[in-house]
């Protein structure tokens, strides 16, 4: 019968397409013409033996194990076939020798591999962790013949270490960054926090990136810490971003006293979330408490009910004794009830109170705008508004350098002729339709030459026009969108001076140019309805930190008089846990005396006078906070406006000890989210085109490895 079986096969079935493995080809010949898969079993029929014929649609060997379950010996005999091969192709390969292993011992053989547990295999194999999370390589990198062969001339002992070893490697170096880096904080006395929400360009997957800002004063400078780059499916509400943000806090191990400010963009989810973080955990935790309450009283309610039933059916049975039963079971039942809400109560109103405590801790944090995606609201709101001074030449601006990108002729001719390229605009990049204009008319004259030799229809004078005069228009907020986009020098106390600007400069364009005052208007009504909270003291929901920061660098003190001074004043002060008195009126107010007017009138002049006796002497005690603002008012230090701020203010730790540590800890507050948005773009490239399917801890873990390698002394 298996001869049958194989001659078939030799003729049959294994002529067409590739190798088949499965011992189910043993009993099925292949039809090609139909495409089916004929039983080949002989089968005992009327004294003789007959092929059993079934055929099977396609060549699926599942589907071919499955038919030969109708016939027992045939399957049984099959499956020990099945496993004989697959001992024998184990054998095989176990005693062919692998191609590094062959390699090692031709080349070296007089030089042993290192041992597993050896201490320079375990710090080789550290550094290669590290390399292949900084340089953004792939784990499968570690599989190449050609790496095999490279590592072995610079040490032949070494036996690279597999995917597996990495990733595991990798870990223990996150732990490492983590340690050490939450050391690092744990002695801060301001961290600085931005946050952001990112989506793969597929829309995958979208993530909430954190990064910490501090000054170190054992170090002396400026440090940062990618805290998270955390997978954060939706709904992406503000409850949910508090409480990611809250956990990725606990996991650094970062008190929350110490986080000031909360750097964000204006999402509404992102503005909901700190607006009254305490307030809005207690509602989500009493929300959740509610749903919980509720899932256990309609627990309790179907045990009633079926309480019910049972006692319903013992009466049927037991007409006799069913009033008794009926009346215990009732008692049993408000008892089991009674302390049932007894202890949920009580668990009810501990985890309310857990919650509420919680909360207290936690502590409302302070949300600050991103400065640079503020001012390019205002840009964007600008455009809007006057589509029909720039909309067409911006439009024509825009398919002109569209078409050049479209043909490699024009782009290798204009890079020819001026060794630069146009560059098209992004919407997501801040400042990309000035950057647009700028290079076109950079390279006006160059494109203005490959139009005529390519016979196309370049832009009209008074386009260029419209153009001229809007990147002049908006050349300083794209400026100044990149200054404050800094990471690694002081940049919140230039907010006010790059706002002061930004006012001189548009009214500037208003007094030159008529025809763009209704735009220049629009901008100055913009800059005023979104930053008049940070320069203006009587303004709604004042915010007094960027006059602070403004007030302690010596560069741009000057700018700040009268109220804006005395207000950066009260609010460096009130930082330090001081309460500043009002400079512009007395503590007391001691009205003149009218004798005539009084009850004890030979004793209202004598108490005016100690009033304001009292009222001096409370003025005179200042605290030391109080006492070193005076003390640098009067000094005027000056520091030229390209000279180094953190230097000055270590320079002057002695004579001001309080203010050079307030002032140090506000040069380490960013004035945007770009931080954040660098820790995207480390994403971005990650997951770029054929890697587009990482994500999750393993995307989290490169990215924090590579961004806080100034953490591992490997």
């Amino acid at each position: 019968m298996n001869s049958f079986y194989e001659s078939t096969m030799q003729t049959g079935s294994m002529a067409y397409g590739r190798h088949r493995e499965s011992a189910a080809w043993d009993y099925f010949h292949y039809v090609e013409e139909c495409d089916e898969s004929e039983c080949l079993v002989l089968l005992d029929f009327n004294g003789g033996q007959q092929k059993c014929g079934a055929r099977i649609k396609g060549k699926n060997a599942t589907n071919l194990k499955a038919h030969l379950e109708q016939h027992p010996s045939v399957c049984h005999e099959m499956t020990e076939k099945e496993r004989a091969r697959i001992v024998e192709k184990d054998e095989r390969e176990t005693s062919r020798p692998k191609r590094k292993e062959a390699h090692a011992v031709s080349r070296h053989p007089e030089q042993p591999l290192y041992p597993p547990g050896s201490l320079r295999k375990h710090e080789l194999n550290r550094k290669l962790a590290l390399l292949m999370a900084v340089a953004n390589v792939p784990k499968s990198f570690v599989d190449l013949e050609e790496f095999h062969d490279f590592v072995r001339e610079l040490d032949p002992r070494y036996e690279v270490a597999c995917c597996s070893a990495i990733a595991a490697e990798q870990e223990r170096l996150l732990q490492v960054v983590k340690e050490e880096g939450s050391k690092a904080l744990a002695v801060a006395e301001r961290i600085a926090i931005t946050t952001d929400i990112w989506s793969k360009k597929s829309l995958t997957e979208s993530f909430l990136g954190m990064t910490a800002h501090f000054f170190s004063m054992d170090k002396q400078r400026i440090q940062s810490i990618t805290l998270a780059v955390r997978k954060f499916p939706p709904p992406h509400t503000a409850a949910r971003v508090l409480d990611v943000f809250v956990g990725v806090l606990r996991e650094w191990n970062i008190a929350a006293s110490k986080v000031c400010p909360v750097m964000t963009d204006n999402g509404s989810n992102l503005v909901a979330a700190f607006k009254d973080s305490k307030q809005l955990m207690a509602e989500t935790a009493r929300a959740e408490l509610k749903l919980k309450t509720k899932s256990d009283q309609r627990a309790a309610s179907e045990r009633e009910t079926e309480s019910q039933r049972e006692s319903s059916d013992e009466a049927e049975m037991e007409a006799s004794s069913s009033e008794e039963n009926v009346d215990s079971s009732n008692d049993s039942d408000a008892m089991n009830d009674a302390v049932s809400g007894n202890i949920s109560l009580d668990v009810s109103d501990f985890d309310k109170h857990e919650c509420d405590h919680d909360c207290i801790f936690i502590g409302d944090f302070k949300r600050i705008s991103c400065f640079s995606h503020t001012l390019q609201c205002v840009v964007r709101q600008l455009f809007n508004g006057h589509q029909k001074i720039f909309g067409s030449a911006i439009g024509a601006a825009h398919k002109l350098v569209t078409k050049f990108n479209s043909s490699g002729n024009a782009t290798v001719r204009l890079i020819e002729l001026s060794n630069k390229k146009l560059i098209a605009d992004c919407p997501t990049r801040w400042s990309s339709t000035y950057i647009l204009v700028a290079r076109l008319l950079e390279l006006r004259s160059h494109v203005k030459t490959v139009c005529a030799e390519k016979k196309w229809a370049n832009l009209h004078q008074a386009e260029y026009q419209v153009l001229e005069d809007y990147s002049e228009l908006l050349e300083p907020f794209a400026k100044y969108t990149g200054l404050l986009s800094a990471e690694a020098e002081p940049t919140f106390s230039c907010v006010i001076p790059a706002l002061m600007d930004l006012q001189i400069h548009l009214n500037s364009v208003r007094t030159i140019k008529a025809h763009l005052i209704p735009v220049c208007d629009t901008a100055i009504a913009g800059l005023a309805k979104r930053f008049d909270r940070f320069m203006t003291p009587t303004s709604v929901n004042f915010e007094p930190i960027f006059l602070a920061a403004t007030f302690l660098d010596p560069r741009y003190r000057i700018l700040l008089k009268g109220e804006q001074a005395t207000a950066a004043k009260r609010a460096i002060a009130a930082e330090e846990g001081q309460a500043m008195p009002d400079s512009s009126e007395p503590s007391f107010q001691v009205p003149e005396p009218e004798p005539s007017t009084k009850r004890f009138r030979h004793l209202s002049t004598l108490i005016s006078e100690m009033a304001r006796a009292e009222a001096d002497s409370a003025n005179a005690i200042l605290s030391p906070m109080q006492m070193e603002l005076d003390r640098y008012e009067k000094a005027r230090p000056f520091l030229k406006e390209d000279g180094d701020l953190i230097a000055f203010w270590l320079h002057q730790r002695s004579s001001y000890p309080l203010l050079s540590r307030y002032a140090l800890n506000l040069c380490a507050v960013p004035a945007s989210t770009t931080p954040a948005e660098r820790v995207f773009s480390v994403c971005g490239d990650i997951c770029a085109r054929k890697r587009n399917k990482a994500g999750g801890q393993g995307l989290e873990r490169k990215v924090l490895i590579a961004l806080n390698k100034q953490f591992l002394s490997c």
